[in-house]
């Protein structure tokens, strides 16, 4: 699969305005800070800090996806296979991982520690797939692993669905 970068921002655009307007509309849910320009958060690949009405903070990652028709997760594992560095399914500090399906509007909302210690202890079970983002005159490719919906719902258990 090829992207443009343009694209990809796009999706991610669209995954960011759709989940901000759902937490902002929770009754739980105090304050919803978008830190994704904020360097430090971006080390750490944290797209959301949310303040419940207890004042408890969590930390957000957001995963926009289009391909909802395959019933599968995409989880990077290395972000640009040239360079060798690190997916962001790897290396987020976030809380929780809402993996958003835009043309369908289906939030999955994934406890970052639970599913990423699972996954790698399961991820030769899962066939490697790679994509290709066009910048510019350049382009890079990222790998990750096609993981079905449906198995991380049975073997986790604790994902939630949000339509």
């Amino acid at each position: 699969m090829e992207y443009k970068m343009k694209d990809t921002l796009s999706i991610a655009s669209i995954a960011t305005n759709d989940i901000t307007e759902y937490l902002t509309n929770r009754d739980s849910i105090l304050k919803v800070i978008n830190v994704e320009d904020n360097k430090y958060c971006q080390i750490k690949d944290i797209d959301l800090i949310i303040i419940d009405k207890n004042f408890k903070a969590s930390t957000i990652e957001i995963k926009g996806d289009t391909y909802h028709h395959t019933g599968n997760y995409f989880f990077e594992i290395v972000s640009n296979t040239v360079k060798n560095t690190e997916g962001c399914f790897l290396y987020t500090e976030a809380k929780y991982i809402f993996y958003y399906f835009i043309h369908i509007r289906e939030l999955h909302i994934l406890k970052t520690n639970i599913v990423r210690e699972w996954f790698l202890n399961n991820i030769k079970r899962f066939p490697s797939y790679f994509t290709r983002t066009i910048v510019n005159q350049n382009s890079y490719n990222t790998e990750g692993k096609l993981v079905p919906i449906h198995i991380v719902s049975r073997e986790i258990g604790n994902t939630k669905i949000i339509i």
